[in-house]
């Protein structure tokens, strides 16, 4: 993608907070999964990592009210 010579990014500071949840036997890391939910922003909701053939997938839902 071409920039005009009067373009520019604007960088904002984002504060995000996340909590990364397993069992205690963990369960989830021996799976290769990866459960967090995150606030802030608009990144805030469930994000669920998930194996693929490509790599990992992330699934989203958002936080309930």
């Amino acid at each position: 993608m071409a920039r005009s010579a009067n373009s520019r990014i604007e960088e904002m500071p984002v504060e995000l907070t996340s909590t990364y949840f397993d069992t205690a036997e963990r369960d989830l890391l021996a799976h290769d999964l990866t459960l967090r939910r995150r606030e802030g922003d608009d990144e805030s909701g469930w994000q669920l990592k998930v194996p693929h053939s490509r790599g990992r997938v992330e699934v989203t839902a958002q936080l309930s009210k």
